[in-house]
């Protein structure tokens, strides 16, 4: 595993974070790499995830992907003192962690087993104090769950059938008076997204925005989500 830092607004945040997509459980150093024996790495105790997500998709968790820095700085900017902010599909959990530093009530969730811990693990070397965490699956479907007033999320909508797992698992967890903000890096699912809202009484703005590092210079879609007047 590697640091990274990351600047977001008038802030640099270190992340560890597994060195590229290509590692897998077990593997703390790359081939070629000279082992740091006086490095931290995190160990995490239990499931490692290696018996329910497959070996392509277990790794991407564990990267800061363009949308979700382009999240990050978002969030920086907006005013959401006072309000439960909830992010799903969090991976590393910068938007969360963005948030959490400045001072909101936000809980962060993933599906992955190791996202608790290494979210644990940045938190604490950020200075932070502890960030709740909860373990959240966008295909369990909840009638009792918590409800927020903010849910954000960043590049979840990355298959068609995603957005309508998506969109029941909002409903869920969102209060009444609720907004939703999922950024998309163009994987062209946002509109059946955005329709679906529509659909539940949400008024859905869509926007272009920049992902900072993208390598293939790709813009990235905003939809927010507010609850609108019934038969808008």
């Amino acid at each position: 595993m590697r640091t990274q830092s990351v600047r977001v607004g008038r802030h640099d945040y270190q992340f560890r974070r597994l060195w590229d997509l290509s590692q897998h459980p077990g593997m703390v150093q790359p081939p070629n790499v000279p082992w740091d024996p006086a490095a931290e790495y995190v160990t995490p105790d239990g499931d490692d995830g290696t018996s329910t997500i497959s070996s392509a998709l277990w790794p991407m968790f564990g990267v800061l992907w363009p949308a979700g820095l382009a999240l990050a700085h978002m969030v920086d900017r907006l005013c959401l003192r006072g309000a439960r902010l909830l992010e799903v599909g969090c991976g590393l959990a910068l938007p969360s962690v963005v948030a959490h530093h400045n001072g909101v009530d936000v809980t962060a969730s993933d599906h992955h087993p190791l996202a608790a811990a290494f979210l644990e693990h940045n938190v604490r070397i950020n200075g932070l104090r502890p960030l709740r965490y909860t373990p959240l699956d966008f295909d369990a479907r909840a009638s009792n769950a918590e409800r927020y007033d903010v849910i954000m999320a960043s590049d979840v909508l990355y298959e068609p059938r995603r957005a309508g797992g998506v969109t029941a698992f909002l409903m869920d967890h969102l209060n009444h008076h609720a907004t939703v903000l999922v950024l998309d890096p163009g994987r062209k699912q946002d509109g059946a997204f955005g329709r679906n809202m529509r659909e539940r009484g949400f008024v859905v703005d869509t926007s272009s925005c920049a992902l900072p590092g993208d390598p293939l210079g790709r813009t990235g879609r905003l939809v927010a989500c507010r609850r609108g007047q019934p038969g808008r």
